[in-house]
C-alpha cells in the first residue's frame, strides 16, 4: 500500500518536470511494477526466509522432533518385520 501511494503521488512530480503522460499509462506502470517487486520478494526472499525459520525450529528445542525420531525408528522396525515375514 506504501508503494502504491508513494507511486501515485509520484504523478505530480513527472508532471512538473515535463512528462506528459497519461495518468491511466502511470498507473498501469506504477502498479506493474509493485507487482513485479511483489513476485520477485515472494519466488526468492520469502521461501528461504520460511525455510530458515523452519530449520531453526527443527534444530533448536523443538519439543516434537523426540516424538517424530521414534515414530521414524518405529516404522523402520515395522518395515523391517515386514521385509522379512516375505
Amino acid at each position: 500500500m506504501i508503494f502504491s501511494f508513494s507511486g501515485v503521488s509520484a504523478y505530480g512530480v513527472l508532471l512538473q518536470r515535463g512528462y506528459n503522460i497519461p495518468f491511466w499509462v502511470f498507473l498501469v506502470l506504477t502498479f506493474s511494477g509493485i507487482a513485479a517487486m511483489a513476485l520477485f520478494v515472494w519466488k526468492f526472499t520469502m521461501h528461504s526466509t520460511f525455510s530458515a525459520w523452519n530449520y531453526q525450529w527443527w534444530e533448536h528445542d523443538n519439543p516434537m522432533r523426540k516424538e517424530v525420531e521414534e515414530i521414524k525408528k518405529e516404522l523402520a522396525e515395522i518395515k523391517k518385520l515386514i521385509k522379512e515375514q516375505r
